[in-house]
């Protein structure tokens, strides 16, 4: 999960054809009515790529 800042600058840096532009944020607004249990969410924010799959692979709440 992100904010809606960051989304639209890393869907800015896809290519033109792969940009989902406003439709990220209506994503992003499903799943934030959702109401999915916060364990489950991770912050990608603040976190680069790598950091990101490092934590998902080696924390146990991202095991199904």
């Amino acid at each position: 999960m992100v904010d809606s800042d960051t989304l639209l600058k890393r869907d800015r840096k896809r290519p033109l054809d792969c940009q989902m532009k406003e439709r990220c944020l209506v994503l992003l607004e499903n799943f934030k009515k959702h109401n999915y249990d916060e364990k489950y969410i991770l912050n990608t924010g603040v976190k680069n790529i790598d950091e990101c799959v490092e934590e998902i692979l080696n924390n146990d709440r991202f095991l199904v």
